[in-house]
């Protein structure tokens, strides 16, 4: 049997890749089988747009087995793939046979390019210039030169300076600001074009611009130091306060020093405090000495100077001292029990013990004032908690003062749980001030009324919290008061009441010698006063208490520029009890009787371009009825540091006390002043720091029927977290508020929130309050720093208390020297410096006056 004859085909590469406008080949084979030899053909099936499959050759003579498929295209062929089929067919009785061949066409390559920066670039004002990175992103081949150009808005002084051509995969552009460019970001455009590329590409580089940087300097302050002749060192620390992102070393040096102190700089310093150390010779003599503190900084031109006062006491003489206390303490819980702490000294010791209290009871807390003692006496206060522990417990008082060993004392303390009978809180009133309408209220209860007892005397409970509110008359006038407080604080205003400045019957009359027409002349005893201009010399005094009382007089010299009121002689009269209606003998201010006052400066920080003054009071006796007086109210206006006077050091005896105001009515805010009380026994260069102005009060109605209820709100501010009250006057009605933190819950709000309660419940007449359609002033005080010392206490040596007022109307212009609220109840200084508030108006409406 003959075989049959057969041929076969295939395709070296089936699958064929071409880029559109050019060519591509396919290798083809041919087989024959069966014995046939003859010629075979090829065809291509298929078509390929705008191209072309051929093969060469298409006739493959008998034995030829290759051939060639030449694949074309177009440039209009498009971008895809196309499935053709090789055909083989010989002659005769062969079957033709076929196979598969796959091309694929691809779109042609372009040249090209884009460009975008590296990052965001910040450059400084001023500064040298800084260099914005552009990628190149490369494609289809191209590796041409890239130029680079900016536009857009570009702000007059900043420059942006493209780099040459670039080759490369990046290129720069260099960017500098002047100082006129204000700071901010400026989107600017970058264009790039390259070569034999058609069109731009372009880009948006962010550039911020920043301020410039300051200069690196500094500035210094030297606090004040004080050492003892032959003592321990002492210390002045210097502040250092860098500025312009200065951090290098600073170097001090001193001069001025006399010979006998001896003043120790430390090594340069890269810190923002350091400490002079301050010795004193045993020869070098009492006294203030002021010195000069110099500085240099690594990398700041020219030298920084500050002054400093070293005062130097008298040699110390090694002593010793003991402790004890007047007696045990009894308080109950949320209240404040105190007793005095006595520092017995021997062999010459002066100096200051600092007290250490340990052993209280949970709830209990034990302070000294003041601390270190530097005197005789401290203050021992004892506050419990309303949750402190009931019980005795012995509290041990720990002193220790440098060089000597420690001593101590003990203390018998008795914590109670409160009285729930009535009467735990009293309030006694003296004539003329006997209220015609009392109330009460517990926690935020109905308010009660309550009527008078024995000697004039309301008796109520108040077992946490709670107020008070009381009316009186002079004539048609009416003045309501309102206080509200814890019931420790309560019944410490309630103890104070009448027993801080009684009002007596007696009449004195008198006269002073030694005063000329442009003097100024006082004259006070036993809480009341007289002033005496232009050459007056006859005066009266009404209202005397009887007793033992201290006289003080003063002639003062008047400063017209800055409305100043200097005393330059001071008569002190201990002891006396003169008869009703008698003649106090001759006050001479040039006789034997006479002395000088003792002045010293007073720094006033924090008062900043604010106008400031400062008053001096003096106290005489325990604050009480026995021993009580004051005067010589002396005044000095200005820019810190102010000269203040006061009773020499030689005079004092014990009890007595100096009370500074340190006030400053803030710049360009006639209704807001701000300033300091500070307790202080002898008339030294002192320092003190006032706060800052008040925060805006809002005055609001809440009804005018029956009677005007005022509603005034201010933000809590934290130097005045110890109280707050308010003042409304009218021509004849007048209406204080007043309201402590324990009563709101032990710390200052966040808003302190004062209005007129209504008191009708408890049988308050509307005839007593503020009228509706009526101009009202109002005055709204904050107070911070030890507000026990107006609510009952006895102040001591370093006792501070800040404050802060706000005044306006709610109807009507301002009235001038409109009436401020102080505290709760009316305390003995209280009653004092509102006198001597009153007293310097007089003063100061009697000095315009001359200057006219």
């Amino acid at each position: 049997m003959e075989p049959t004859p057969t041929i076969g085909v295939s395709v070296a590469t089936p699958a064929v890749t071409v880029v559109a406008g050019q060519s591509g080949t396919a290798a083809v084979t041919v087989t024959r089988g069966g014995g046939y030899t003859g010629a075979v053909n090829l065809t291509v099936e298929g078509t390929i747009p705008a191209g072309s499959a051929t093969p060469n050759p298409a006739a493959l003579a008998s034995g030829v087995t290759a051939s060639t498929i030449t694949i074309t295209t177009g440039s209009a062929t498009p971008a895809g793939t196309y499935n053709l089929t090789v055909r083989a067919a010989g002659t005769g009785a062969v079957a033709a046979v076929t196979t598969p061949l796959t091309v694929t066409v691809t779109a042609p390559v372009v040249p090209g390019f884009t460009i975008a920066p590296a990052a965001a670039l910040t450059v400084t004002q001023g500064a040298g210039a800084q260099t914005a990175t552009i990628n190149i992103t490369r494609t289809g081949g191209f590796a041409g030169a890239v130029t680079l150009t900016t536009s857009g808005t570009i702000p007059a002084g900043l420059t942006l300076t493209p780099a040459a051509a670039s080759t490369g995969n990046t290129s720069t552009i260099a960017v500098s600001a002047t100082s006129a460019v204000a700071p901010g970001t400026y989107p600017i455009t970058v264009n790039a074009t390259g070569a034999g590329i058609t069109g731009t590409q372009t880009t948006t580089l962010n550039v911020t611009v920043a301020a410039a940087q300051a200069t690196p300097d500094f500035s210094i302050a030297a606090g004040a130091a004080s050492v003892a002749a032959g003592g321990a060192a002492g210390t002045s620390t210097v502040t250092i306060t860098r500025s312009g992102g200065f951090t290098g070393a600073v170097t001090l040096t001193t001069t001025g020093a006399p010979a006998g102190l001896t003043i120790t700089a430390p090594a340069a310093t890269t810190g923002n405090t350091a400490d002079l150390s301050i010795t004193a010779a045993s020869t070098l003599a009492a006294g203030t000495y002021p010195i000069t503190v110099n500085a240099t900084g690594a990398g700041v031109t020219g030298t920084k100077t500050a002054t400093f006062n070293v005062t130097v006491t008298p040699a110390v003489q090694v002593g010793g001292y003991t402790l004890g206390t007047t007696g045990a303490v009894s308080v109950q819980q949320g209240a404040t029990g105190t007793t005095t702490l006595n520092v017995t000294r021997t062999g010459g010791f002066a100096g200051g013990v600092t007290i250490t209290p340990t052993g209280a009871p949970n709830g209990v807390q034990v302070t000294v004032t003041p601390n270190p003692v530097t005197g005789n006496t401290a203050t021992v206060s004892v506050v419990a908690s309303n949750t402190a522990t009931t019980g005795t417990a012995t509290i041990t008082l720990t002193g220790a003062a440098t060089g000597l060993a420690n001593q101590t004392t003990t203390l018998s303390v008795n914590v109670t749980a409160p009285s729930t009978g009535g009467g735990n809180v009293s309030y006694a009133f003296c004539a003329p001030d006997i209220p015609i309408w009392f109330a009460y209220q517990n926690d935020n209860g109905a308010w009660t009324r309550v009527t008078a007892g024995a000697n004039n005397t309301f008796a109520f409970n108040v077992p946490a919290r709670g107020g008070i509110a009381y009316v009186t008359q002079t004539g048609t006038n009416y003045d309501l008061t309102v206080v509200y407080g814890t019931a420790a604080e309560l019944i410490a205003g309630g103890q104070q009441r009448c027993a801080s400045l009684p009002r007596g019957t007696k009449r004195l009359t008198g006269s002073v010698a030694g005063v000329s027409a442009t003097d100024f002349a006082s004259v006070s005893l036993g809480g009341s006063s007289e002033i005496l201009v232009g050459g007056q010399t006859a005066f009266t005094l009404d209202s005397v208490p009887e007793g033992s009382l201290n006289l003080l007089a003063s002639r003062s010299s008047i400063d017209l520029a800055t409305f100043s009121l200097t005393p330059n002689r001071l008569i002190l009269r201990r002891g006396v009890n003169y008869a009703n209606n008698a003649v106090i003998p001759t006050l001479d201010f040039n006789g034997s009787e006479s002395f000088a006052p003792a002045t010293a400066n007073l720094t006033i920080n924090g008062a900043g371009t604010d106008t400031a003054f400062v008053a001096t009071s003096f106290f005489t006796g325990a604050f009480n009825l026995s021993g009580f007086g004051t005067g010589g109210v002396f005044f000095n206006f200005g820019s810190s540091p102010l000269r203040y006077a006061g009773v020499p050091t030689d005079r004092l005896q014990a009890g007595d006390m100096h009370a500074l105001v340190a006030f400053a009515n803030v710049r360009g805010d006639s209704t807001s002043s701000r300033g300091i009380y500070s307790f202080v026994r002898t008339i030294t260069d002192r320092s003190v720091t006032i706060g800052p102005a008040p925060s805006a009060a809002t005055v609001t109605a809440i009804t005018s029927t029956p009677y005007l209820r005022l509603r005034a709100t201010a933000a809590s501010q934290a130097s005045y977290n110890a109280g707050a009250s308010v003042s409304f006057t009218q021509a004849t009605r007048t209406a204080n508020i007043s309201v402590t933190p324990g009563y709101v819950g032990g710390s200052a709000p966040a808003t302190w929130d004062l209005s007129v309660p209504d008191l009708t419940a408890a049988g308050f007449d509307a005839n007593w309050g503020l009228r509706p359609a009526t101009r009202t002033d109002w005055g709204f005080s904050t107070y911070g720093g030890n507000f026990l010392a107006f609510i009952g206490g006895v102040p001591a040596e370093g006792t501070t208390f800040q404050f802060a007022n706000k005044t306006g109307t709610f109807a009507g212009a301002l009235r001038s020297f409109s009436r401020q609220p102080l505290a709760t109840g009316r305390s003995p200084l209280e009653v004092t410096l509102q006198r001597a508030s009153a007293r310097f108006q007089r003063l100061q409406q009697a000095i315009v006056g001359a200057r006219r």
